[in-house]
């Protein structure tokens, strides 16, 4: 047998493959190729112009692309987006442009340090950037924003629809404190779900300035009061319930405990403190964390078993109440119930 007849060959050398596919959509969604195709078809050279780029180098990309389904070839040299294309358009209601921008820009770099990472047990950062993870974005604020969005785009996508919300019972609750927020669209979701809340959207003053156009533009802006801050230092009292959504993951134990104590000072006896994050299964390779938990590792974070949360829980003076189970889009995604202990 020709050796790539073989299956098992024709698999790894795909999963090598992961990281062109990869750059090859990063690319068109840095370039703006999705906006530069919203509204008609055009070719190779209209596409180039368009989005101020070489056109051979454009011709390439979009035969490429067109094999991934993300454009269709209409003849030798005119494309058109397909359904999955149109959610690199900007002014898509589930756009993923900046998403795929900062899998192109930064965790492709970041994740080219993988191997040191895993040799140190530490963050690849360092050795990448020169610096923290997030002290890479505060000193490119055009990366930063694309990360900010992608964080909002992803919050819309996963959890409109979804059930990681209903852990609390809403009708009772006033007001919502969403600590490290970025633009508030986790905040957003659930404020158009419950017209009667009010909330605070908390993050560093960098992250937060574009967070009220934002919150305007999602229908809910005259409800929610913006305070930038670092979650290391204080969060805003007088919340019925705080919200940590996609937050604790990014970082190692001692800096995740600092932000839950933070929370805890914050919060008064009967305030919960819902978290949405990644839940391990106890078993090995039990859920797709096992393999995102690479992106953790080298951004410095980590993925939790439920044993782990509970340590950190405990340590930050609050207890687990309520655990409704894995979200609807699947494992690993669970909220956490907290109250005071």
């Amino acid at each position: 047998m020709d050796s790539l007849d073989d299956p098992e060959v024709a698999r790894l050398t795909q999963m090598l493959s992961g990281a062109l596919v990869t750059q090859a959509v990063a690319t068109a969604a840095a370039l703006g190729l999705g906006d530069a195709l919203a509204d008609e078809a055009g070719s190779s050279a209209e596409v180039a112009e368009r989005c101020g780029a070489d056109p051979e180098g454009v011709h390439r990309l979009l035969g490429a692309l067109a094999t991934l389904g993300i454009v269709e070839r209409l003849n030798a040299d005119f494309f058109c987006l397909t359904d999955l294309g149109q959610l690199l358009r900007s002014d898509h209601p589930r756009s993923l442009r900046s998403w795929a921008v900062v899998q192109g820009q930064l965790m492709a770099p970041l994740l080219a340090g993988l191997l040191p990472a895993v040799t140190t047990g530490g963050s690849a950062a360092p050795g990448v950037f020169g610096c923290s993870f997030y002290e890479h974005l505060a000193v490119n604020p055009e990366l930063d924003a694309h990360w900010n969005r992608a964080m909002a785009e992803t919050a819309l996508s996963w959890f409109e629809d979804d059930d990681l919300l209903g852990g609390v019972d809403w009708p009772n609750v006033s007001r919502v404190v969403d600590v490290g927020a970025g633009l508030g669209a986790t905040l957003a979701v659930l404020l158009r779900r419950c017209p009667h809340l009010g909330g605070v959207v908390y993050d560093l003053a960098n992250v937060v300035g574009g967070a009220p156009a934002f919150l305007e533009s999602a229908g809910v802006g005259e409800r929610v009061e913006v305070v930038g801050g670092s979650f290391f230092d204080s969060v805003p009292q007088g919340g019925d319930v705080y919200l940590l959504v996609r937050v604790l993951f990014n970082w190692p134990d001692d800096d995740a405990l600092a932000i839950l104590k933070a929370c805890r000072r914050a919060m008064t006896h009967g305030a919960r403190l819902l978290v949405i994050d990644h839940v391990l299964g106890e078993e090995a390779g039990s859920d797709a964390a096992r393999l995102n938990d690479l992106n953790l590792l080298v951004m410095g974070g980590r993925a939790r078993t439920l044993a782990g949360w509970n340590g950190l829980v405990d340590d930050a003076g609050l207890k687990l109440v309520g655990h409704p189970g894995y979200s609807s889009l699947g494992r690993p995604w669970a909220a956490l119930v907290l109250e005071v202990r």
